[in-house]
């Protein structure tokens, strides 16, 4: 239903949402900055993604950044902490605080494995929003988004991904391969 409410548009009402928005992202995630999570790129075998996702968190520096979620100091309507498993919708919930509200939002996963794709890539698209994801090329999410239609991170640092998240700007060609991306899913 997302999906075919994002198509309804136009290419320019989406870039004009998106340049009306502020700078602002979007991270709901656990907070795991141990080094037990630590990163390392290894094309070998499944890279932890984990410490990664929540260091570009920290890092980032943009005009509004959502960081929610176990571990983090409340900044929402969760104030309790509570885990967002054990609310009665958590999936429904994090739609709802993201749906048309951030340019971005992190679809990082736990892991990176070429076959690994969770639900957040798809709630990054469902809430109009770009995806920040981290992909090599033959990942699965090439064959779900074929124009490329997010900001991939991959073999990045913490600095690059920051820089890369600060400095992109869409353009109309960025929405058409995003539609088209949309369509296809």
């Amino acid at each position: 239903l997302s999906f075919q409410r994002i198509l309804k548009l136009s290419k320019r009402e989406i870039l004009e949402h998106w340049n009306n928005l502020p700078q602002s992202i979007a991270f709901i995630q656990e907070k795991r900055l141990d080094p037990s999570h630590e990163y390392v790129f290894d094309q070998t075998k499944p890279i932890r993604l984990s410490k990664f996702r929540s260091e570009l968190a920290t890092n980032i520096k943009i005009d509004r950044v959502l960081i929610e979620g176990k571990g983090w100091p409340s900044q929402s309507l969760n104030p309790k902490q509570v885990i967002r498993q054990e609310l009665p919708d958590w999936h429904l919930d994090k739609l709802s605080k993201l749906n048309k509200k951030f340019r971005y939002v992190s679809a990082l996963e736990n892991v990176h494995h070429p076959n690994y794709v969770t639900e957040k890539i798809f709630d990054a698209y469902a809430s109009m929003s770009i995806p920040i994801y981290y992909a090599r090329k033959d990942h699965f999410a090439y064959k779900l988004a074929q124009k490329s239609s997010f900001l991939n991170l991959y073999g990045l640092t913490i600095e690059e991904s920051v820089a890369s998240i600060e400095a992109f700007q869409p353009t109309i060609e960025f929405v058409e391969r995003y539609m088209e991306d949309i369509r296809h899913m």
